[in-house]
Order: structure tokens, then C-alpha cells, then sequence
């Protein structure tokens, strides 16, 4: 790549010309390419640092995928604890219920007892 700093219109016109028509012409295009030149160097730093960005973004989603993941599997693990849960609850209530029923039959028995 040139580096427009380089560029020097003295360089540029070693070889003496006549024609001043064509020297401005020559001056001129050695001005344009001084610009494309910047534009150029600019662009492609805007390129590069858009580069860096894009690899900051794609780690940093990366990252937030990952922690997804876990999330999820938390999340999984958590709502299999909640069902393994819920079945000992259950279990837990029918125990009271066949508890409860069964005070009720000792305590009718009691009564049937004390009355005969």
C-alpha cells in the first residue's frame, strides 16, 4: 500500500514538462490519488476496528450462550426436583388421609367399646 504521505508533487514532476495543461492535469490526478489513498488507509481502519467489534459481539455471544446453557439445565434440574416434589407431597397427604381415617375407625371402635 502507498502511504500518501510519501507522495510529493516534486517526485511527481522530475521529468520537466512543456505542456502546462498537462502538468495541471498531472497535479491534479496526484491529488486524487492522495485522497483515494487516505480514504483508503481509513477505510480499512474503520474495516479493523469493525473486525475487533464483531470478535467482541461473537465472544460475548458465546459467553451468553453458555450461561444459557446452564440456565437451562438449572432450570431442568430444578423442575425435576419440583415433580419429585409434588410425588412426596402427595404420597405424604394420602398418608394423613389413611391416618386421619384410621383415628376415625380406632376412635369409633373406642366408643363401641365403652358402650357394650
Amino acid at each position: 500500500m502507498v502511504d500518501a504521505s510519501t507522495l510529493d508533487m516534486d517526485d511527481f514532476f522530475k521529468v520537466e514538462s512543456d505542456d502546462p495543461a498537462r502538468k495541471q492535469k498531472l497535479k491534479f490526478t496526484l491529488l486524487e490519488l492522495k485522497a483515494i489513498v487516505e480514504m483508503c488507509d481509513f477505510l480499512m481502519s474503520e474495516r479493523d476496528d469493525h473486525e475487533t467489534e464483531i470478535r467482541s459481539v461473537a465472544f460475548i455471544n458465546t459467553k451468553l450462550k453458555n450461561e444459557l446453557a446452564d440456565i437451562y439445565i438449572k432450570c431442568s434440574d430444578l423442575s425435576d426436583q419440583r415433580d419429585r416434589l409434588r410425588v412426596l407431597v402427595s404420597k405424604t397427604d394420602d398418608c394423613r388421609k389413611q391416618y386421619e381415617q384410621s383415628l376415625l375407625q380406632i376412635q369409633a371402635l373406642q366408643e363401641e367399646l365403652h358402650s357394650s
